[in-house]
């Protein structure tokens, strides 16, 4: 995927989607939640920005993860959208779109303020965690959540 195809999407008013790594293609899919493609993939993101964001693991998808010792999309951030710097929608939605990426990515990365690196292992716990820790992550109200290109997911 060229630098030079990738785009900013802005929803137009709020909209809520879950996100979570896809493990085949190494990047975001962002999954509509409510509206016309309810539950479906609307794009593969390099870079989400989301507020209003809430963590969530399925525990029965979880110890299916550890009997099979096979992953499965069971564990995923939801949130409302603020931007996705991706290639393009797979769905026709309603989106604002901008060819200023540069600026996006440099904000994710904004030293202002105090980010906190989190992940999530099936078979350490079931919930997500401060990186380096066993101590849950929790979500405030004013918390942004990036989920970056390299796959790293860092939150204020």
């Amino acid at each position: 995927m060229g630098e030079d195809m990738l785009k900013v999407f802005k929803a137009t008013g709020t909209r809520r989607v879950f996100v979570y790594r896809n493990l085949h293609n190494g990047m975001w899919s962002v999954r509509a939640v409510g509206g016309m493609n309810d539950r479906r993939v609307i794009m593969h993101a390099r870079h989400v920005k989301l507020h209003g964001a809430a963590f969530h693991v399925s525990l029965s998808g979880r110890e299916r993860v550890i009997t099979e010792r096979r992953k499965n999309v069971h564990a995923g951030i939801y949130g409302d959208v603020e931007y996705v710097v991706s290639e393009g929608l797979r769905y026709d939605e309603p989106w604002d779109v901008s060819d200023n990426v540069e600026v996006h990515m440099i904000d994710s990365a904004s030293a202002e303020r105090q980010w906190r690196s989190i992940t999530y292992n099936p078979y350490s716990a079931p919930y997500f965690v401060y990186r380096g820790t066993s101590t849950q992550a929790v979500v405030g109200f004013l918390s942004e959540i990036h989920m970056h290109s390299d796959m790293r997911v860092t939150m204020t």
